[in-house]
């Protein structure tokens, strides 16, 4: 009976472990990040239309459709953030504190497909004191907002190469793709570092400066630190192709 009792206790513990993960990433705002990634599928997909043959066409579509399948995605990502996070409850207790779902709705808002439409050309210059600044410049670096950004472009850019690649078999293969698509994804994230802090200035601009040094100080904490670090390895999973999970593709917050 005691030995009954010991792995009924213990199988509940794995089903509140598994449902902290869950209320993460929900709390953390994947679900509707997902949904702007779609919008900017299509958006991507679109750009195409009057400029491939139409059955190019469609096989772009259908192939990046199929590859970033919303329930396929979101399953990837719950899978590594649950491999790859031993412990959610320092994170789970930031992002549904009152501070941190302020900051799921900056960084949710920034993301939506009007907000980039609207910047298209790229963000206005934000001014900030030399605190606020140092702020920022802090959680630049506890971030992995640079090397995100970059993953999520190169999943969007992929787009037409996985169409091509799937009706040329050996078009864009091997391990000379493996370093062309390695270098554009540092030149990328050097191009997203050399603007993240008047990025971040505009994204979390509605938070006051102890909010800010707030947020810092988690993301420099343990648990921020593996809680960032887990979203990263969860955004590439959920942006790699069924079977290419070795592969990061595309990564992010």
């Amino acid at each position: 009976m005691r030995v009954v009792l010991s792995l009924f206790m213990l199988l509940c513990s794995f089903a509140v472990v598994a449902d902290d993960h869950v209320r993460l990433y929900q709390s953390a705002g994947w679900p509707q990040q997902q949904g702007h990634f779609g919008e900017a599928l299509s958006s991507a997909q679109q750009r195409y239309r009057n400029t491939l043959p139409p059955a190019v066409f469609q096989a772009l579509v259908a192939n990046s459709s199929q590859r970033f399948e919303p329930t396929a995605m979101g399953r990837r990502a719950q899978a590594a953030l649950r491999m790859e996070l031993a412990d959610p409850q320092p994170a789970l207790q930031f992002f549904t504190s009152p501070l941190g779902r302020r900051i799921v709705a900056a960084e949710t808002r920034a993301t939506a497909s009007s907000q980039l439409a609207a910047h298209a050309a790229g963000l206005p210059r934000m001014p900030a004191e030399a605190t606020r600044r140092l702020l920022v410049r802090h959680l630049a670096q506890a971030l992995p907002a640079s090397a995100a950004g970059a993953e999520v472009s190169l999943a969007l850019a992929s787009v037409a190469a996985d169409s091509l690649s799937s009706m040329v078999p050996g078009l864009f293969g091997g391990a000379q793709t493996q370093l062309l698509v390695q270098g554009q994804r540092e030149r990328l994230q050097q191009q997203i570092e050399a603007d993240i802090d008047n990025t971040l200035l505009h994204v979390y601009r509605e938070l006051s400066d102890p909010e800010l040094e707030e947020f810092v100080a988690f993301a420099e904490s343990p648990g921020g630190r593996a809680y960032y670090q887990a979203a990263l390895v969860a955004l590439r999973a959920a942006l790699a192709g069924e079977g290419d999970g070795a592969q990061p593709v595309v990564q992010g917050l």
